[in-house]
C-alpha cells in the first residue's frame, strides 16, 4: 500500500522572477517475504524543494538556484540534500548552459553510517541546425 501527498506553491514577481516551493510525503507498507527472511516494514519519505529563477532578457540570460532535502525512514534512515545552480545564455541559435549539482546522502546503517557526496559540474553547448 502506498500513500502520497504533495503540495506546490509558486510566485511570479514580475516577468523575470519566479519562486517555486513544494513539499511531499509518502508512506509505503512492504509485506513480509518469508522466503528471503525479509520482515514487513513501513517506509516514510518527507521532502521539500525550493527553486528561484531570474531572467535577464536584454542579455538573453536565465539564472536559477534550487535546494532540495528529503529523508526516508524505513529499515534504515537516509537523509539527502542537493543544491543545483544553472546559468543559461541564448545567443542566436546557440544555447550555452553552465551548471552544478552538489549534494550529500547519509544513511544510518546497523554497522555505522554510509556517506556519499555528489558533485557534478557541466557545460553544455547546443546549436540549432535548421529553423529559428
Amino acid at each position: 500500500m502506498k500513500v502520497r501527498a504533495e503540495g506546490t506553491a509558486w510566485q511570479t514577481y514580475n516577468d523575470t522572477m519566479t519562486l517555486t516551493a513544494n513539499a511531499y510525503y509518502a508512506n509505503r507498507k512492504y509485506a513480509e517475504v518469508p522466503e528471503t527472511d525479509t520482515p514487513g516494514y513501513t517506509e516514510r519519505t518527507l521532502g521539500w524543494r525550493v527553486r528561484g529563477e531570474q531572467k535577464f532578457p536584454r542579455q538573453n540570460l536565465t539564472a536559477s538556484l534550487a535546494a532540495n532535502y528529503w529523508q526516508t525512514e524505513g529499515m534504515y534512515l537516509t537523509r539527502s540534500n542537493l543544491i543545483n545552480a544553472q546559468l543559461t545564455w541564448k545567443v542566436g541559435q546557440l544555447d550555452l548552459v553552465l551548471g552544478a549539482d552538489v549534494g550529500r546522502t547519509e544513511t544510518d546503517l546497523l554497522a555505522g553510517k554510509q556517506e556519499t557526496n555528489h558533485n557534478l559540474y557541466y557545460l553544455s553547448l547546443k546549436r540549432k541546425l535548421f529553423g529559428r
